[in-house]
């Protein structure tokens, strides 16, 4: 990795100057048409002007979250919108919470979703030829993973889970261990994923983990450098060098997994897609795409696009569930009243899962209500992006929001979804971490249940942590199950603590990112404990 330092600087001033460059020029402008609020803490001609657009430009990367939270606190709590800075130095506009169904309620001939997904991310910079209009074969997929199949799915996870988490922690009892939390979680629930998407046959092949990872790695720099840093002028040719090593890992990736795809779509056509998954004891994603492509694939979505969609998912998933894991766990680790509050989890999962065996079924992780306010506690506490969900405007005639402002086109509408997390208006105390913040006691005997709508998987306009809407996340159930089980696992089996300054996380953009440097050791706990 060090040795691309280098080029990564290198990058880095090329960003920076083009971006002040751009401004000065004045190659980006506010639309006129816009008659809203700027962010309180800047004038409106000041940010008309060519200076003012190149600070906008630099302070996006440091204090977005500021801009944010003023203009929250100025227009959004009155119903109104109001403009912030992008690094890419498009106009974005922030909704007011009220507005935030209306938004998802708009068409895609007037919003889109996807769009502007695939610009967050830049993959249609780094997977040109991508359809992403089309996503019907992966979401087919993801919806057999996300309800039909997951119990099945559960041995295999806690299997590999349980293998990860003992490698990476331990297993002598009494022993302190202590290891890197991001390299440790980039290793559990990657492989996890894998496990899932691909079976236990393919990722034993260390090849086959090595190029899928290093395609990883190579395609997460280019959604965080162009993604999130990177101005519009130079998205396209930056994406053009990025998709050199992206490319080529993703044909060494398509040259192990292709022939263990055709070779299952074969064996469907011999019998009945229902009648081969009963004979798999693990079917995995691979099953249900090799199934879902030997027909024709609804709204004449290509091969091509399809096994591109496959490919960004399973990248994009895997990101997600370390960061949202790792979130999780550093709040458990440093945040007092989640620390006062692990000896209750620590009973109520050793109660629930009292042997390895029971973390095979699915049953058993629905009667933890303790443990699913606690992580849906940790999500709003600690939500991924600062901004969600987010749209752009397609219609050539723009759109007029609720209040009567007109918002042309390619400008993003988004919802300031951390700033509703800690609105005294939807939650008590809202700056309190509060793991009770969800429970209520059961009338007939006493002990603690979820509120109504408050699972971990529940979206709401004022839970977003997985958005809401059609747009909502598919794959949340799946990620909680991952949370649920990994949590239930090390309170029960491990000691764990910080070692050192436990530090804080790091904002990119409006994406939040784990503290990637925190250390703690884990001790296998004795058997009778």
């Amino acid at each position: 990795m060090f040795a691309f330092i280098p080029l990564l600087l290198s990058l880095f001033v090329v960003i920076v100057v083009t971006g002040i460059l751009s401004s000065l020029v004045q190659f980006w402008h506010l639309p006129k048409s816009i008659d809203i609020p700027r962010d309180p803490s800047q004038s409106s001609e000041f940010l008309q002007s060519s200076v003012s657009r190149t600070l906008s430009y630099l302070t996006s990367w440091t204090s977005f979250r500021v801009s944010l939270a003023n203009g929250y606190e100025e227009y959004s709590k009155r119903g109104k919108a109001f403009m912030v800075p992008l690094a890419s130095l498009a106009p974005q506009v922030i909704v007011p919470p009220e507005h935030i169904v209306w938004l998802l309620n708009q068409p895609k001939t007037i919003v889109s979703q996807r769009e502007a997904l695939f610009e967050d991310t830049a993959f249609k910079y780094l997977f040109p030829s991508f359809d992403f209009e089309s996503d019907a074969a992966s979401g087919m997929a993801r919806r057999q993973l996300a309800h039909n199949q997951l119990g099945r799915l559960q041995k295999d996870i806690f299997e590999e889970l349980r293998s990860r988490v003992d490698e990476n922690m331990g297993v002598e009892e009494g022993v302190w261990r202590t290891i890197n939390l991001y390299s440790a979680f980039d290793d559990i629930f990657s492989k996890t994923g894998y496990r899932i998407y691909f079976g236990a046959e393919l990722i034993s092949d260390k090849r086959f983990i090595a190029n899928l990872r290093r395609l990883s790695k190579w395609t997460t720099l280019g959604v965080v450098l162009i993604g999130q840093l990177t101005p519009l002028i130079l998205r396209k040719p930056l994406g053009s060098i990025l998709r050199i090593p992206i490319s080529y890992y993703t044909r060494k990736f398509m040259q192990s997994w292709l022939p263990l795809l055709l070779d299952c779509q074969k064996n469907m056509r011999s019998e009945k897609f229902e009648d081969a998954i009963q004979k798999s004891n693990a079917p995995t994603m691979t099953t249900w795409f090799a199934e879902i492509i030997s027909k024709p694939i609804p709204g004449g979505e290509s091969m091509e696009s399809a096994l591109l969609n496959v490919i960004t998912l399973i990248i994009g998933s895997s990101d997600v569930k370390v960061a949202a894991c790792l979130g999780l766990f550093i709040n458990t680790l440093t945040i007092p009243a989640a620390v006062s509050y692990l000896p209750e989890l620590r009973s109520e999962a050793c109660r629930t899962l009292s042997t390895d065996s029971a973390y095979n079924t699915s049953e058993p992780f629905a009667e933890m209500p303790l443990m699913e306010a606690f992580m849906r506690e940790s999500m709003r506490w600690s939500p991924l992006k600062a901004n969600m969900p987010s749209r752009i405007v397609v219609a050539e005639q723009g759109v007029m929001l609720p209040d009567g402002t007109h918002v042309p086109k390619n400008t993003v509408l988004a919802s300031p979804s951390e700033c509703v997390s800690r609105d005294e208006r939807f939650y008590d105390e809202p700056h309190v971490f509060n793991p009770y913040r969800f429970l209520e006691r059961n009338p007939i005997d006493g002990g603690w249940v979820l509120k109504p709508g408050c699972h971990v998987t529940s979206a709401s306009d004022t839970f977003l942590f997985f958005g809401l809407g059609k747009s909502v996340c598919p794959g949340r159930f799946f990620v909680a199950r991952l949370m649920m089980t990994f949590m239930a696992y090390v309170v029960t089996h491990y000691e764990f603590e910080v070692v050192g300054e436990a530090g804080g996380g790091h904002h990119v953009g409006y994406v939040n990112v784990p503290q990637v440097l925190m250390k703690a050791r884990f001790r296998r706990r004795m058997q009778t404990e």
